[in-house]
């Protein structure tokens, strides 16, 4: 079993940026929601709002799109041709995709791209941004992923973030993206991660 990120890793992009400035362009209503977006945004990098609170207020955007579903099968008829060329090489039937994004942003995609693989992401409503759970980052990752699969390791990890350190420290080969393309993570990082 195989493990991947998302956003930037088999896509080249980041899902939920791509889709919020899809939005946007598309519902004027948005434009005066921006400067509350922008203010959630500062509050956050300054270290006063948790990670999962402040992707809940920022996907609070949803509540102004009339139909989520259509958006969402718009945008990815635009953007699956930033799915990166290495996935279709390197998937197998039963491959795990966990990302930080809204699972019901990546269930389209997903679905076409790999329609055996395990999807898991952020339980986010898509018609309010309400979230079950936390966001599905760092740590978190390790925990969705146990919940599903127990105590098993993955053959191998890809990903484009240290941030998904956790994640590597589960597979036995740990793999790097950059745009595009894929390097094993050098003994010497591995070595100071505590990989080997």
């Amino acid at each position: 079993m195989i493990g991947y990120d998302f956003d930037k890793t088999i896509l080249s992009k980041d899902s939920t940026v791509e889709f919020y400035k899809f939005c946007l362009a598309r519902t004027p209503r948005l434009w005066a929601n921006l400067f509350y977006q922008a203010g959630i945004g500062i509050v956050f990098k300054l270290g006063f709002m948790k990670k999962t609170a402040y992707k809940e207020k920022m996907f609070s955007f949803l509540r102004h799109i009339k139909n989520v579903d259509k958006m969402m099968a718009e945008f990815w008829k635009k953007h699956e041709k930033y799915v990166n060329k290495f996935y279709f090489k390197t998937r197998r039937p039963d491959d795990v995709i966990i990302s930080a994004s809204p699972e019901f942003l990546l269930e389209p995609i997903v679905a076409k791209i790999n329609p055996t693989a395990t999807l898991i992401g952020s339980r986010v409503d898509k018609h309010t941004g309400e979230y079950t759970g936390l966001n599905c980052y760092g740590a978190e990752k390790v925990n969705r992923f146990v919940q599903v699969y127990g105590d098993i390791r993955l053959e191998a990890f890809f990903s484009d973030s240290m941030s998904d350190m956790p994640m590597f420290k589960l597979a036995d080969k740990q793999y790097l993206v950059k745009k595009g393309q894929i390097e094993r993570l050098d003994l010497f990082t591995r070595i100071i991660q505590g990989l080997d």
